[in-house]
């Protein structure tokens, strides 16, 4: 792979030729459909995974034999970033949410790259940083805002992320974003719906009324603890 082709994946898009010419010699592409794994829980020797289109969704599985949806990386983002540290484990599985090509970077390279220093590795940094803020955040927003509120959050999130009104989930995936079970997500997306602030149709909830849908959020959009998350965190709002 050449330095070049890597540098038209957003999320490394600001990091100079000369510093992703390591990745290139040892990067590999892969292309997966819809619902393949790419991730599971518990994985070691993680790779670094990139996207150069396409969308993958994140998902956590319970004692309890549940599988709860955590986020979505697009191309301006990264996942498996815990593979900066030489011991961790994949803390999530990720799964292909859309046809996608995944760029995959050998995590000893990608810790290499940080310690020589640049710009690859203020952005690696930086993202690492931000993911602990949205985690942190998230914590905050599950055990301060009720469900209605929730999910108020996560269609707002989804929405922004995505660039559209329309979301392309089911109500089963979406229940993991709020943290709740699908049941109670589905009376509070009959409520919205009724209210004529979202529609619901087969795998797809569109936002009808998005200021009303930021009220309903209570406070809790972008960010819980006083901005303290970085909204968006892409490659870009890393540097």
């Amino acid at each position: 792979m050449e330095a070049a082709e890597l540098k038209r994946i957003p999320f490394l898009s600001a990091v100079p030729l000369e510093e992703l010419e390591p990745w290139a010699a040892v990067a590999t592409s892969t292309q997966v459909e819809r619902r393949d794994s790419l991730t599971v829980s518990g994985d070691g020797d993680l790779s670094l995974g990139l996207l150069t289109r396409g969308l993958v969704v994140l998902c956590v599985a319970s004692f309890a034999d549940e599988t709860r949806m955590t986020g979505i990386v697009d191309p301006a983002q990264c996942f498996n970033i815990e593979c900066l540290h030489p011991r961790a484990r994949a803390t999530q599985s990720a799964y292909a949410l859309t046809a996608a090509e995944v760029i995959h970077v050998p995590g000893e390279d990608v810790r290499q790259s940080v310690r020589r220093g640049g710009v690859l590795a203020s952005l690696l940094a930086g993202f690492a940083a931000g993911r602990m803020a949205e985690i942190t955040d998230d914590l905050v927003r599950a055990t301060t805002l009720d469900v209605r509120a929730r999910a108020a959050v996560a269609l707002l999130r989804l929405s922004d992320r995505l660039e559209t009104r329309n979301i392309p989930l089911t109500q089963e995936q979406l229940s993991g974003l709020v943290g709740t079970r699908r049941e109670t997500l589905a009376l509070i997306l009959g409520a919205l719906r009724n209210e004529e602030i979202i529609d619901t149709r087969y795998r797809m909830i569109k936002i009808l009324d998005r200021e009303r849908l930021v009220e309903a959020s209570r406070n809790g959009y972008p960010t819980c603890i006083d901005n303290a998350a970085p909204v968006p965190l892409t490659g870009e709002s890393c540097l």
